[in-house]
């Protein structure tokens, strides 16, 4: 039997740093501007974050949430 299931926190760990590259200078996705794309993005940050997942291992990542959450759309979004 071929096992499919390996280490989720080793994949999500492996997407952090993937997000990380991605971002290169600019604080989101596309650069200097707030997107869609950050905000889709930084609610599945959020909920990793509250499942343990993405912790203080990953401090750019943190980061880049924290941005997220310091944003009056994304504290609305949260919100509702």
């Amino acid at each position: 039997m071929i096992k499919l299931y390996f280490a989720p926190r080793t994949r999500a760990a492996a997407g952090f740093d993937f997000l990380l590259r991605e971002l290169g200078p600019g604080p989101y996705l596309l650069g200097a501007e707030l997107s869609a794309a950050d905000i889709i993005l930084g609610f599945t940050l959020e909920a990793a974050k509250h499942l343990g997942v993405l912790c203080e291992r990953h401090p750019g990542t943190l980061a880049y949430l924290t941005r997220l959450e310091e944003g009056p759309g994304f504290q609305k979004a949260l919100a509702t």
